[in-house]
């Protein structure tokens, strides 16, 4: 269990992180904090017409949900095996994390002003409404930004793999992939040194 936790601490050297959560290779870490991202996002997408609508009057326009499921579903890039792409995931992430967390801040704010309108209305008629349905499903939805923390520093992580020469798929740390690579590279020098060496006194015989 300590191996693990040391595994996730965030100021570990990423070069030197070997698997993500639970000890599960990072690509696939990485893939099952997405699709938990996009499940949570269709279950909100399901449940939270009824409960806005009953809470505060009126839904999320079709506009925004349509963004916030491109944004969830751009995560999924990580899969295409590139370094460059993982740029594209970090600033994915990124929007992602601040345009969520700006609606959530923005629905919460329109909730409470609402609540003060709404409050001597209430009281004269006797009708208190229970907003539990509503946290749920801010709670819900605030779950679903907070993965994009730990999915943004595997990405990271990711990134160091493949610049080594590695998928993520296996769990094999960026510094031992950068060290066979630089034992080929080494190969790879010694042999073009042999060669140049052979031209240089090739050309000094002439």
């Amino acid at each position: 269990m300590s191996r693990i936790r040391q595994q996730r601490w965030i100021f570990k050297d990423r070069s030197a992180v070997v698997s993500g959560m639970f000890g599960i290779p990072i690509s696939f870490c990485l893939l099952i904090l997405v699709i938990v991202m996009l499940g949570i996002f269709i279950l909100t997408w399901l449940i939270e017409g009824k409960v806005l609508i009953k809470v505060i009057g009126f839904n999320l326009p079709i506009v925004i949900k349509i963004m916030s499921l491109v944004s969830t579903l751009a995560l999924f890039a990580f899969l295409i095996n590139s370094t460059g792409v993982i740029y594209f995931v970090v600033l994915s992430t990124l929007i992602y994390f601040i345009s969520h967390s700006l609606l959530l801040s923005g629905l919460l704010e329109f909730f409470f002003k609402f609540q003060e309108f709404d409050e001597p209305f209430a009281n004269m008629t006797y009708y208190h409404p229970s907003n539990l349905d509503f946290y749920s499903v801010i709670a819900i939805c605030m779950v679903r930004v907070l993965l994009g923390i730990p999915f943004s520093y595997y990405s990271l992580v990711l990134f160091d793999i493949r610049k080594a020469g590695g998928s993520g798929f296996r769990r094999i740390p960026a510094f031992k992939l950068e060290k066979t690579s630089l034992l080929e590279q080494a190969k790879a020098l010694k042999k073009r040194y042999e060669y140049v060496v052979k031209r240089v006194a090739i050309f000094e015989m002439s």
